[in-house]
């Protein structure tokens, strides 16, 4: 069992796809014993934190451009192309 764990780890830097799919098969099989545990914690959190920074972007660029609307739809020299960012960031999905 140990072997096998120990080439789990090994095959989280060679070959991270392949990594995925294996601790997929051993959480479905219920193999907790056999999942590279360290491993698929930290890319949980890694994950987490990229979706957090990705949220935090589209909201910031979504206030950023509401507070043109409110302040400036109708200064032409600052141009219309904030607006069509509003209706995209407002319609992406994560």
């Amino acid at each position: 069992m140990e072997q096998e764990i120990q080439s789990l780890k090994e095959l989280y830097e060679k070959d991270f796809y392949l990594w995925v799919q294996e601790n997929l098969k051993l959480l479905r099989n219920r193999e907790y014993d056999l999942v590279d545990w360290e491993n698929l914690l930290e890319e949980i959190e890694d994950m987490g934190k990229s979706l957090f920074k990705s949220v935090r972007s589209h909201m910031s660029t979504i206030m950023e451009h509401l507070y043109k609307w409110e302040n400036f739809r109708y200064v032409p020299e600052m141009g219309y192309d904030w607006i069509e960012t509003i209706t995209n960031a407002r319609m992406s999905t994560f």
